[in-house]
């Protein structure tokens, strides 16, 4: 009786999910993953579109940084290491400070977290559904971007989302 329960929840999950929605990412596709994320951000951004009170005109689309994705993804598995989302790292760092230790040399900088969302179109929804977070996403001040996404370790479907946003120093 417990085996078909959880097949059959099982199969509701994945009969629940979203047209366009994939399954948790595996770590080796990260690559593809992220650069799905930067798909969707750039198409978001193609838009004007209403972030809660304040209204944004189309944006320029992002490029990815090196510098960025390195920051994001570290902090993505810091915040999965500890099964906890937040915008301070381990270490008390801002996003500032991990995307200077990533080498980016950035004149505005801003971050985007999320969890639980085990598809980089569920993740990038969520951002937009969220005033701060769109915000971020929408303003035409930031030029580049990295994303990191990991899975905690104690609960792999338990996926772990940092988008870094910057704008780099002439």
């Amino acid at each position: 009786m417990r085996r078909s329960t959880a097949c059959l929840a099982a199969l509701a999950f994945l009969v629940m999910q979203p047209a366009g929605a994939s399954e948790t990412p595996d770590a080796s596709d990260t690559a593809v993953v992220a650069a799905r994320v930067l798909t969707l951000v750039n198409e978001a951004r193609g838009v004007a579109r209403r972030c809660g009170w304040k209204r944004f005109e189309a944006a320029p689309p992002l490029t990815r940084s090196e510098a960025l994705d390195r920051a994001a993804i570290a902090h993505a598995r810091d915040m999965a290491s500890r099964s906890r989302m937040e915008h301070a790292g381990f270490d008390g760092s801002t996003p500032g400070e991990r995307a200077t230790r990533a080498g980016y040399r950035w004149g505005r900088i801003g971050e985007n977290v999320a969890t639980g969302q085990p598809s980089a179109e569920l993740a990038v929804a969520s951002w937009l559904e969220s005033p701060r977070h769109c915000a971020n996403l929408m303003d035409p001040a930031y030029t580049e971007m990295g994303i990191g996404l990991a899975a905690d370790p104690g609960n792999a479907a338990a996926m772990y989302w940092a988008q870094l946003l910057g704008t780099p120093l002439p």
